[in-house]
C-alpha cells in the first residue's frame, strides 16, 4: 500500500501519526497476535480431543492395556466400551489395574454403594480418589468384596406370582366333584420382601341312596411372611399362617413366629434361602380333644430355579419341631413345576406332603396331594 495516495485524515484515523516507517514497526506485534491465536486454537482442539478420548484404562495380568469407558460389571465380568471394538467383556480375575477418568458407582457384596474415581489397584485393594465435601471418607475397597460397577437403577418394587385353578368330575359307580386353587405372590425391594400364598381344596360325593351331595374334603390355608434385609444376604423375618383340614379333623392350625434368614443365592436363574427361628403353634381339632399349644422351632427353606426359559421349579419346606416334646412335630413340603405356556398363561403340577406326628385320633399323620392346575402369571 502507498500511503502517499491515502488521504491524510484516513491515516490519522487508522494509525495516528503513522508513517510508512511507523506502520512497519506495528507489523511484528500483529504477527505475534496471530501466532498466539493459532496456538490457542490448537490447544483447544487438543483439549477437546482429550475429553472425547477414552477416560478409563484396564491393565490385564498379561500386560495388555484396554482403554475405553467402563459400562458396568456384574457376576465378576467387566463390560468396557471401546471406540474400535465396541463392548468388550473382561473377567475381574484377569485385571491387574484399573484407572477411571471419572467417578463410577461401586457396589459391594454387603450392599454398600460408593461413587468415586478409581486411581489404581494395590495389594488387592481398589485405591479411591477423595469424594466431594461431606461424603464418607473411604480410601480403599477390597477387590474381593466388589459386587458391581455402575449397577443399573432398580425398577420400583412390584408383585410377581401366579394364581391357578383346577377341577374334576367323576360319574358312574362314584359321583364326585372337586376343585382346587392356589395363589402365590412375592414383592421384593432392595430392603425388604413380602411373601404370601393361599390354597383351597374342595370335594364332595353324591350319596347313592339319598342322591344328596356329601362333603368329603375341605382344606384351606394362608401364609404371610415379611423379610427385612440387614445386608444383601441376611435378613430378619416374621411369619404367620393358618390352615384347616376337614379330613384330618383339624379345625384350625395357627402359627406365628420370627427369626433369622440367609439368602444364599439370588440371581435371575436361581433363588435359594434358609430360615431359622421360633414360633408359637396352636392346633384345634374337632371333637373332645383339647386345643394343643406349644412353642416350636421353625426351620425352612425356599428354592426357585429356572430350568428353561419357560419351565421353573419351586419348592418350600417348613418344619415345626416342638421345643417342649421332641416327639411333637409338624412339617410341610410343597414342590411345584410351573410351565409358562404364554406370557400370561401357566400350567402347574404340584405335590404337597403334609405330616403331623400327633394327628387327631383315628387319623393318619401323612397326607399327600397331587394337583394339576392352569392359571395366570403376573
Amino acid at each position: 500500500m502507498n500511503l502517499d495516495r491515502v488521504p491524510r485524515y484516513s491515516r490519522v484515523q487508522l494509525f495516528p501519526g503513522a508513517t510508512p516507517q511507523g506502520l512497519r514497526s506495528v507489523r511484528p506485534p500483529m504477527k505475534a497476535l496471530h501466532a498466539w491465536f493459532v496456538s490457542l486454537l490448537a490447544s483447544g482442539i487438543s483439549l477437546f480431543a482429550q475429553e472425547a478420548s477414552p477416560t478409563d484404562r484396564i491393565t490385564l495380568g498379561n500386560g495388555d492395556i484396554l482403554s475405553g469407558t467402563i459400562k458396568t460389571m456384574a457376576d465378576g465380568e467387566i463390560v468396557l466400551t471401546t471406540a474400535a471394538l465396541g463392548d468388550v467383556k473382561v473377567k475381574l480375575a484377569d485385571v491387574k489395574d484399573i484407572v477411571t477418568g471419572k467417578p463410577i458407582v461401586l457396589l459391594t457384596k454387603n450392599g454398600e454403594k460408593i461413587e468415586r474415581r478409581v486411581t489404581s489397584i494395590q495389594n488387592g485393594q481398589l485405591q479411591l480418589a477423595e469424594g466431594p465435601a461431606g461424603a464418607p471418607v473411604v480410601g480403599t475397597i477390597a477387590v474381593a468384596s466388589l459386587d458391581k460397577l455402575n449397577p443399573p437403577e432398580k425398577p420400583p418394587a412390584k408383585w410377581e406370582g401366579n394364581v391357578t385353578f383346577g377341577g374334576y368330575l367323576l360319574t358312574g359307580n362314584t359321583d364326585r366333584r372337586g376343585a382346587t386353587g392356589d395363589f402365590t405372590a412375592v414383592r421384593r425391594s432392595e430392603m425388604d420382601r413380602l411373601n404370601t400364598n393361599a390354597f383351597w381344596e374342595y370335594a364332595e360325593d353324591k350319596d347313592q341312596a339319598t342322591r344328596d351331595w356329601k362333603l368329603q374334603q375341605r382344606r384351606t390355608g394362608m401364609q404371610l411372611k415379611y423379610d427385612y434385609f440387614l445386608s444383601k444376604k441376611s435378613y430378619l423375618w416374621v411369619n404367620t399362617a393358618a390352615e384347616g383340614n376337614y379330613t384330618a379333623n383339624l379345625d384350625l392350625r395357627f402359627t406365628v413366629g420370627a427369626g433369622y434368614g440367609y439368602q444364599w443365592i439370588e440371581t435371575e436363574k436361581t433363588k435359594f434361602g434358609t430360615e431359622l427361628g421360633l414360633a408359637f403353634a396352636s392346633e384345634d381339632y374337632r371333637g373332645p380333644a383339647p386345643t394343643h399349644q406349644y412353642l416350636a422351632a421353625r426351620v425352612a427353606w425356599k428354592l426357585e430355579h429356572q430350568i428353561t426359559e419357560r419351565l421353573k421349579f419351586w419348592q418350600q419346606l417348613e418344619a415345626f419341631p416342638s421345643t417342649e416334646n421332641v416327639r411333637d412335630f409338624y412339617g410341610k413340603l410343597d414342590s411345584r413345576l410351573i410351565a409358562k405356556l404364554t406370557d400370561s398363561f401357566v400350567a402347574q403340577a404340584k405335590v404337597v406332603l403334609d405330616y403331623d406326628n400327633t394327628p387327631a385320633t383315628g387319623r393318619e399323620g401323612l397326607d399327600v396331594g397331587y394337583f394339576l392346575t392352569l392359571g395366570w402369571t403376573f
